[in-house]
């Protein structure tokens, strides 16, 4: 089946041009301009704007997390990517503790995992591996098909926690294949002294809790490890503008990338401090409105490599079920359905960020960080008709900002949307 895309923007790389795009069993075939393909079925776009769909590399779906299954499983991803654009995720999986201490389930999880995500997930999926149990040899496999890891620098109880001398060692005998670490950065024992001073009373005691110091810690010691290995590594949910500053002086000497949220981006932690700010709960916290009004000044200047959302949706039970105990409230909010709409209005639309700086944030450079890159996260020959088409005109009622279409609390209940887009994905199958 053959498609004709006519008279759209059409992004590419570094702007938009005016051009035609000509797709065939799902792939774009030729762009151009006044293309013509007699047995094609005619879409004028009418002056809009056509962008690659959205990845988004740092999602939680299909697992457990703080003991909780989370509210999205594949199937509901899949629905929800189909509404809001989403080609492709970059999804996690972590390595339970098994019964038999000769077992190493990573790659039986691994297995499971990404034959549910193929099924029921019909885009794409990078995985981001946390071996607990097993070792090198053991994940090595599964890295040479193109998976990386994913450590933390913190969450001891939970079985988590890396020292920095482990993540050296990790480094050390990686040195041959490299694959990209993607490291949570906080520092444990700031984390363990900081929590010995401030009881958990009230949801804004996790910022105390969990302050921007115990973060920048981290990242200063976590760059020192890659620029010492010149191992590549990407630091995820950057919440403090501190540690993007060091993220971009170290880029000099080592491949070092990072990604915010928009959470960090949109929101501070006076939401913490509201009746109901058990619901704001993630990790790191949401930080003063001094950092966040920095961290967005930051990204306006191309320090973040991507915007990820950290999706952790708890159903709207779990979160409430330990209101009045907020240290036993799960940890994790819903993003991924909010992600082009919401940056759109508040970023783009207020002239705080050009329509150009935000696409490569939320496609090329996250398409590369998950080596999906040109098949997704680009138009041109050979990559895959995943488009959005953004209209010119806005829309005349204004829609709810969705993070997520299960029954989880949506952050971004109070905001509303007259961005006019929808998902194009070009069928497959000849004609």
């Amino acid at each position: 089946m053959k498609v004709l895309l006519t008279n759209g923007h059409v992004w590419q790389e570094n702007g938009f041009a005016k051009l035609d795009i000509l797709i065939e069993d799902g792939t774009i075939k030729a762009l151009g301009e006044n293309l013509t393909e007699p047995y094609a079925e005619a879409v004028d776009c009418k002056e809009a704007y056509i962008l690659p769909a959205w990845l988004d590399m740092h999602v939680h779906v299909g697992e457990k997390v703080c003991g909780l299954d989370l509210a999205d499983d594949w199937q509901s991803l899949s629905l929800l990517a189909n509404r809001c654009g989403i080609a492709g995720i970059g999804a996690f999986i972590t390595e339970r503790q098994p019964t038999d201490k000769n077992k190493k389930p990573l790659a039986e999880q691994y297995n499971l995992a990404s034959r549910t995500a193929e099924e029921q997930f019909r885009h794409a999926v990078h995985w981001h591996l946390t071996p607990t149990v097993s070792g090198v040899k053991d994940v090595y496999p599964l890295l040479e098909q193109g998976c990386d890891l994913k450590f933390y620098t913190t969450y001891r109880p939970h079985g988590l926690y890396r020292s920095y001398a482990e993540i050296a060692e990790w480094m050390q005998e990686l040195k041959d294949l490299k694959p990209r670490l993607l490291v949570h950065c906080e520092d444990d024992e700031l984390v363990d002294s900081m929590t010995g001073f401030n009881p958990f009373h009230h949801p804004f005691d996790h910022a105390r809790r969990r302050p921007e110091m115990a973060e920048i810690l981290a990242v200063e010691r976590i760059l020192d490890l890659a620029i010492q290995h010149s191992y590549p590594v990407h630091i995820v949910h950057v919440s403090s503008p501190q540690s993007a500053l060091l993220i971009d002086e170290a880029r000099r000497s080592v491949p070092v990338t990072c990604e915010t949220a928009p959470h960090y981006l949109l929101l501070n932690e006076t939401m913490l401090q509201r009746e109901d700010g058990h619901r704001w709960l993630c990790t790191p916290p949401l930080r003063s409105e001094k950092s966040r009004g920095e961290l967005t000044e930051l990204l306006q200047d191309g320090l973040f490599d991507a915007i990820a959302t950290d999706h952790c949706p708890f159903t709207k039970a779990d979160k409430d079920r330990h209101k009045s105990t907020p240290e036993q409230v799960p940890t994790g909010i819903a993003g991924v359905g909010a992600t082009f709409p919401l940056l759109y209005e508040t970023l783009v639309k207020t002239g705080r960020l050009p329509l150009e700086k935000l696409v490569p944030l939320l496609t090329s450079q996250p398409a590369r960080l998950m080596n999906l890159y040109p098949a997704f996260g680009s138009i041109s020959a050979g990559s895959k008709a995943s488009l959005i088409i953004l209209q010119q005109e806005p829309l005349k009622n204004p829609q709810p900002i969705l993070s997520s279409l299960r029954d989880t609390y949506n952050p971004w209940q109070d905001c509303c949307s007259t961005t006019n887009y929808y998902f194009f994905e070009a069928p497959y199958g000849k004609q």
